[in-house]
């Protein structure tokens, strides 16, 4: 899931990202999870041009305090 780390990675500070896929919504979800990216949202299925699939979006957090014992995240994945 490079393109969702390449994705965070440009991402402002509480900036919004949207996916649309058709197969692995799963992974993405998961991957952005690790990420600590807030407010992981998956939309019921869209049927589009015959297809379905579906579309995740998610916010990058506009800070990240860190707790005792915390490592620091390194969203260039």
């Amino acid at each position: 899931m490079r393109v969702v780390g390449e994705m965070v990675r440009v991402l402002k500070p509480g900036g919004v990202g949207v996916v649309w896929d058709l197969l692995h919504v799963p992974e993405y979800v998961r991957r952005l999870q690790e990420l600590k990216m807030e407010d992981i949202r998956v939309s019921e299925r869209v049927t589009a041009f015959m297809v379905s699939s579906q579309i995740v979006s998610f916010r990058k957090p506009s800070h990240h305090y860190f707790g005792p014992g915390e490592v620091r995240l390194d969203w260039r994945c």
